[in-house]
């Protein structure tokens, strides 16, 4: 048995698939032996018409069907008061597609156990097909709005870093510091918001020297959608008014930059009224 401060408790949130057609969950078995440290494995299923747990026999796996889509807020806040309730210090956070590696695990072994107080977080790099997607070092003026830097270096306590919620392993003590996932981000940009509380509570961002491949809709339009675009136009405006006034005004000129820049490509037009109608929701 590890010491009790090294105990992870892995959220594996799962919508229209079943658990054994998990890119993240095939992963875990192929690599979890490399995770030192106690840990239990959480599946929570937003669909559980899918049968989702079909041909899984593991006492080891604790599964949840929500009765609805309760989208990545249900699973979080679920998985937080389980973490709380039986002791586990530390969380990671998982979709259903993050093809997770042997380099991964190694490396959360290593800063766990010469961690500081006051990490909040473990933030491996990610990328989608090539692209780097997180952890990001964003201005503390214009937030996620402004320039975003992709970041490699090392620990700061003056920072603001931020990343997406995949992969990610966060300090249940931190979380709990923030009260816990915001009941009005769901989804789309609930990473950005504890993100930032963390930031602004004074706790450090952790990134981890190793490579992770997660496929992200938000980077592909026509992969989105029109409707779930929307919500994060939307969600995005909610985060902005949120925060700050400096903050809210870099969302305001990029979503116009953003929009006029649709004027010139007939594939997006259809998208042009949401992020422009984006700039007057005041949530």
């Amino acid at each position: 048995m590890t010491d009790s401060n090294n105990k992870i408790f892995i959220v594996l949130v799962l919508y229209k698939q079943k658990l054994v057609e998990s890119i993240s969950f095939q992963s875990l078995q192929k690599y979890i032996d490399d995770l030192h440290m106690d840990y239990q494995l959480f599946v929570y299923n937003n669909s559980p018409e899918s049968n989702a747990f079909d041909g899984i026999d593991n006492p080891n796996i604790v599964t949840f069907n929500a009765q609805s889509n309760q989208k990545l807020l249900g699973a979080y806040n679920e998985a937080l008061k389980r973490a709380q309730n039986e002791g586990f210090n530390w969380i990671l956070l998982l979709d259903q597609d993050s093809e997770l590696n042997k380099e991964y695990f190694i490396q959360i072994n290593e800063h766990i156990v010469n961690i500081g107080d006051k990490v909040a977080a473990l933030v491996p790099h990610t990328s989608h097909k090539g692209t780097h997607i997180s952890p990001s070092e964003y201005s503390s003026f214009f937030g996620p709005f402004g320039r975003i830097t992709p970041y490699s270096g090392k620990l700061s306590t003056h920072k603001y870093l931020s990343g997406i919620n995949s992969c990610t392993v966060l300090r249940t003590e931190a979380i709990t510091d923030i009260g816990g996932f915001s009941p009005e981000f769901t989804l789309d940009c609930m990473d950005f918001m504890y993100f930032y509380q963390l930031y602004i509570k004074g706790w450090k961002i952790q990134p981890i020297n190793v490579e992770i491949e997660h496929e992200l809709s938000i980077l592909s339009l026509n992969e989105m959608g029109l409707e779930r675009y929307t919500d994060y136009m939307k969600a995005c405006a909610k985060f902005a008014k949120k925060t700050k006034t400096s903050i809210s005004v870099a969302f305001k000129i990029r979503t116009i930059l953003r929009s006029i820049k649709m004027l010139f490509i007939p594939s997006k037009w259809k998208f042009i009224l949401p992020t422009f109608s984006a700039i007057f929701i005041n949530e």
